[in-house]
């Protein structure tokens, strides 16, 4: 682990219920690769699988396995709240009544693993998420129902509500702009989503939210999913949230998911799309890719980021004044990166292709 990294054991069992989640098992390890604000943690289980995780579900232990003071103070709380009131739950189990997200926290115990998918399936939809505790008095105004029932239109209100409230709940905005992400993988949805300005939305929470790294990379995955969709062309982005992308490299950089993320982002905004690619190019963007990628060569896994960042300088210079604005220095991260990485396959075949169309912008130019 890094310095940065930590252990933590969950607490109660957790189904993820949206995209990019992670599911928790009681009593069982996680090492904890990034933390945030709003209360979700980017976890990897002891199996390697990762993913974002509620911190009130995990307490933080030491190197010789036992309980540490949680950085998190509400996850003891949180706890007893929930193992206090399974009891309960289960009594009341027989009423046909559903417990909202927003009310109370209850949590079931669950200690045995579904049998069977079928099994995992209803305990995911049986679960009432438990919040930290410093959200339980927010009224946010959220529809009256589980999140995974909402639909595109109920989710983008939501969003476009809650950033302008002077206090508002992140635990449920950080799910909400992971779940527009898993809408947007269906076809009809993701339009829906454009037709009603959802880049805009997402840009909007970006801009509101820059302190959490959480709702950032939420954001940045529905802007990879959203702009793969050729409905984007048809409504494009009014705002230039590249800004804002842009503002994260520059935060996170230490952070590589992150920037791997924000890359991709840059990268399916850019693609084939003129209007966005000229957004692009109002920013600084270009530099902070670059540094991006010069920051994690060498790095454990840094070839990730070199490659996210080949994919965002070649769509970014698929026109002669983006090839203006890789320039050198792009050029010249992507030379370094092919020496540090030259024995990988797809690394040399992303960093040829920015060379092949820098070397056509060079004749062009060549030629005037």
């Amino acid at each position: 682990m890094s310095e940065e990294e930590f252990q933590c054991r969950a607490i109660n069992d957790y189904y993820a219920s949206v995209t990019d989640e992670l599911d928790l098992k009681e009593g069982q390890i996680y090492t904890i690769m990034q933390t945030s604000p709003s209360g979700w943690w980017y976890a990897v289980n002891e199996d390697g699988e990762d993913g974002w995780v509620p911190s009130n579900y995990l307490e933080r232990i030491d190197d010789d396995g036992g309980a540490a003071p949680s950085s998190n103070g509400n996850a003891n709380a949180n706890a007893s709240n929930a193992n206090a009131n399974a009891a309960q739950q289960k009594n009341d189990d027989d009423d046909g009544d559903d417990v909202d997200n927003t009310a109370a926290p209850v949590q079931s115990s669950n200690n045995a693993a579904p049998a069977n998918d079928a099994d995992y399936e209803q305990a995911k939809k049986n679960q009432t998420i438990v919040q930290p505790t410093k959200y339980n008095n927010i009224d946010d105004s959220a529809p009256d129902k589980p999140i995974t029932e909402w639909n595109a239109k109920e989710t983008l209100d939501y969003l476009n509500d809650v950033i302008l409230k002077d206090q508002r709940n992140d635990f449920k905005l950080t799910q909400a702009c992971r779940y527009i992400t898993q809408l947007a993988t269906d076809n009809d949805q993701c339009v829906e989503i454009l037709s009603r300005n959802g880049l805009d939305t997402i840009f909007a929470v970006m801009k509101a939210t820059s302190d959490d790294v959480a709702i950032q990379m939420s954001c940045c995955a529905a802007i990879v999913v959203i702009c793969a969709n050729p409905a984007s062309k048809q409504y494009p982005a009014k705002t230039n949230g590249i800004y804002y992308i842009s503002q994260g490299i520059k935060t996170n950089i230490n952070y590589q998911p992150f920037v791997v993320l924000a890359f991709n982002a840059t990268c399916n905004f850019c693609h084939d799309h003129a209007k966005h690619r000229n957004m692009t190019l109002e920013t600084d963007i270009v530099t902070q890719i670059v540094a991006g990628m010069n920051h994690h060569r060498g790095k454990e896994e840094g070839y990730r980021v070199h490659s996210a960042g080949c994919l965002a300088l070649r769509n970014i210079a698929a026109d002669p004044k983006g090839q203006a604005a890789v320039g050198g220095k792009g050029v010249k991260a992507i030379v370094a990166g092919l020496e540090e990485y030259q024995d990988m396959r797809e690394v040399v075949e992303g960093s040829m292709g920015v060379f092949v169309i820098y070397v056509h912008y060079l004749q062009m130019v060549k030629h005037l």
